[in-house]
């Protein structure tokens, strides 16, 4: 069965393993749970049904989670198989968040942490393969830098490489950027190569290398996936959700916000009195 796909020309929800002139990274899963929880909640398991009770009878259930009174839960563990695709994607909120139907709750879905958990998960799978597409330039951009990011450039060559930068020394102060990875925008990869070389040379030695590798892959995968203010369609939406289901799934983005909420219907009803 055809699963629905993204347009061509939408690159914020492109795949980061998408063959240009690299190759294609695999992809994992695993996991944790945090939750927000009202006064008198009940234990139950991770991205099951929210747990907790309204302290008092609210006329809104909004307004009664708002000021603590409901309860919803922030899953961080894996959920169970084909959870995202079996969505009913209901629309799209503000243009941050999806609004998604499942069997006895509503759930809640941050487009941007949504797709930057997709991928960072993609292109860790690819970073340990060695195979991030990467995408060379016709025309190399020369880039001054402070002696710090230039010194980054070159002791980090293989890393960069490894993650779709091409960066060598060219003249007195100054790099050229060869080649990026085929996931950036055309108009990001100077930003994010000098984003890059500039937290390279404050972290430093200092650091893990599996610890530098992830933030840098982290910040790849932020400045590629979808935005928040993005307008996404019905199908590019449940395309997100497809992939996260084929993706190392975490409960949060990359920088530690969480990707999703969950509501259950039952406590939806107390809130509006039908309970």
């Amino acid at each position: 069965e055809e699963k629905p796909g993204l347009p061509e020309d939408r690159r914020s929800l492109g795949d980061p393993q998408a063959t240009t002139s690299g190759g294609v990274a695999p992809e994992n899963r695993d996991l944790r749970e945090a939750r927000i929880d009202a006064a008198g909640s009940e234990t139950r398991p991770a991205f099951a049904s929210i747990p907790g009770t309204a302290r008092n009878a609210h006329p809104s259930w909004l307004a009664a989670m708002a000021t603590g009174a409901g309860a919803i839960e922030r899953s961080e563990r894996a959920p169970e198989d084909q959870f995202f695709s079996n969505l009913r994607v209901v629309g799209q909120l503000h243009r941050l968040y999806l609004v998604c139907e499942a069997p006895n709750e509503i759930v809640l879905i941050d487009q941007h942490a949504a797709h930057e958990r997709v991928q960072f998960e993609r292109l860790r799978a690819g970073y340990r393969a060695g195979n991030v597409a990467s995408q060379p330039l016709l025309f190399p951009i020369t880039l001054e830098l402070p002696p710090l990011e230039r010194e980054a450039a070159e002791a980090y060559a293989p890393e960069l490489l490894r993650i779709g930068f091409e960066i060598e020394p060219f003249g007195a102060g100054t790099v050229a950027l060869k080649a990026a990875p085929a996931l950036l925008r055309d108009s990001e990869r100077t930003t994010v190569a000098v984003d890059l070389l500039g937290e390279l040379a404050r972290v430093g030695r200092a650091s893990a290398l599996d610890e530098r590798v992830d933030h840098l892959l982290a910040t790849l995968a932020c400045h590629s996936a979808v935005r928040a203010g993005d307008p996404l369609t019905n199908q590019e939406a449940e395309a997100l959700l497809q992939q996260l289901d084929g993706v190392d799934f975490q409960g949060n983005c990359p920088h530690g916000r969480p990707v999703v909420l969950r509501a259950r219907l039952q406590d939806l009803e107390r809130g509006f009195g039908r309970r």
